[in-house]
């Protein structure tokens, strides 16, 4: 699988909670996450606990820029 990882600032945290309550979603819930990174040759590695999904392991290809980043990953 691939991804794009784009982290941003938010300015405006009531305004943008007014605008996701008009788009067509569903509200699943708070997902609570804890990562733990482990050292690898090639590659990364961590596992995410998820209050959500339960516990997962992802490796995953990501080079290290500024910016938008995109990350080739598999959850094991």
């Amino acid at each position: 699988m691939e991804n794009i990882e784009i982290k941003a600032r938010l300015k405006n945290l009531d305004q943008t909670r007014e605008l996701v309550k008009k788009l067509d979603h569903e509200y699943v819930g708070l997902d609570h996450q804890i990562d733990t990174y482990f050292n690898t040759n090639n590659g990364r590695f961590k596992l995410r606990e998820s209050s959500l999904s339960g516990p997962y392991l992802i490796f995953y290809l990501r080079e290290d820029l500024n910016g938008p980043k995109s990350s080739v990953y598999q959850k094991l």
